[in-house]
């Protein structure tokens, strides 16, 4: 198995080191938490809207 220059198993492991501080930093976490909020309700608009759409085209086929 070759490796690619600079990622030695050391660069390697700071880098997930580092990586994992910065996703425990409380305020990253919680700016995490208000992405996932806010794409969960992009998500719920997005259905119902296109539950929407989906009764006025039964409506229109009959």
């Amino acid at each position: 198995m070759t490796q690619c220059s600079g990622c030695s198993p050391s660069s390697i492991a700071g880098r997930l080191l580092s990586d994992y501080a910065f996703r425990m930093n409380p305020k990253i976490q919680e700016l995490l938490a208000e992405l996932e909020r806010e794409r969960a309700e992009r998500e719920r608009e997005r259905a119902e809207l296109d539950q929407k759409d989906n009764g006025v085209k039964t409506r229109k086929l009959r």
